[in-house]
């Protein structure tokens, strides 16, 4: 009898016309998105003041879930934490990671149809003293010292190109090809990272540090499988339906489109009625 209703609801199916995707911007497919993998992959720093330094560095991959912080109607804002932007924050002496609660907001400006502006600014009171090794805390080694955050901004611009159906290279962090990817636009001006505040969190040692020749690896776009999009690729198609059939009744995690533990009726008819989706 199952098998029959599932039948059933195939054919149903099949009468039911999809419309076609309507066209979008760059802009309008990364709001609609929602999301973005995202990578800081390479960067030189700069400390000047009462200690001077310099080197390169990168950052993890992280998943960033846009919001309307600034109630503007734009649902392209987010926060990062300390660690975010910089993934050299560990302890002394054992260099275990720390992931400071302190969270800068970061406010998105469309600048066109298929260019995004991010900055974000903070000066907490008190300072924040957080613990950094200035040559990268995966390898634990180099100068490590305390740092107090004074003030701290964020400007990154890219384009939003459109692509067909790629791989994230960013980590893979939305779990699925992406038809969006983002292109740092301009140079230091445009993409940076600026800190100012004082070494081993004494004022009187003050310091500037910058973060520039920014290497952004970033990726946006696809459908997501909570909307179908069962096998990760950029459709909800044939292949989508085959899984949630073939597994339905069991708890494969693969098919199991909710998330809820079950591959299911509700897993089936999201399929069903997101068939043809494809990412803007």
């Amino acid at each position: 009898m199952k098998s029959l209703k599932l039948w059933s609801a195939l054919c149903a199916t099949s009468l039911i016309g999809f419309g076609a995707v309507q066209a979008q911007s760059p802009v309008d497919c990364l709001i609609q998105t929602g999301e973005m993998s995202f990578e800081n992959n390479s960067f030189l720093f700069t400390i000047q003041g009462a200690y001077n330094d310099s080197g390169s560095g990168d950052n993890d991959p992280i998943l960033i879930r846009f919001s309307d912080l600034n109630n503007d109607g734009i649902a392209l804002d987010f926060e990062l934490t300390m660690t975010d932007l910089l993934n050299a924050i560990g302890e002394i002496p054992d260099c275990t990671a720390v992931t400071p609660e302190k969270k800068i907001r970061i406010i998105g400006t469309i600048l066109g149809p298929s260019r995004v502006q991010w900055t974000g600014s903070v000066n907490p009171d008190p300072d924040w003293c957080i613990k950094v090794d200035f040559t990268g805390v995966r390898d634990c080694v180099g100068t490590t010292a305390e740092f107090s955050i004074d003030t701290a901004q964020v400007i990154w611009t890219f384009d939003i190109v459109p692509v067909e159906c790629v791989e994230d290279a960013a980590g893979n962090r939305m779990g699925r090809r992406a038809t969006l990817q983002l292109v740092k636009f301009g140079g230091d001006a445009e993409n940076r990272v600026d800190f100012v505040g004082a070494l081993f969190c004494v004022p009187v040692l003050g310091a500037q540090a910058s973060l520039t020749d920014l290497q952004f690896r970033a990726y946006s776009g696809g459908v997501k499988k909570s909307s179908g999009n069962v096998n990760g690729d950029c459709a909800v198609n044939d292949e989508d339906l085959l899984i949630v059939l073939f597994n339905f009744g069991t708890n494969d995690a693969g098919a199991d489109v909710n998330g809820d533990g079950q591959v299911n009726d509700e897993d089936l008819l999201t399929v069903l009625f997101n068939f043809g989706a494809e990412g803007c």
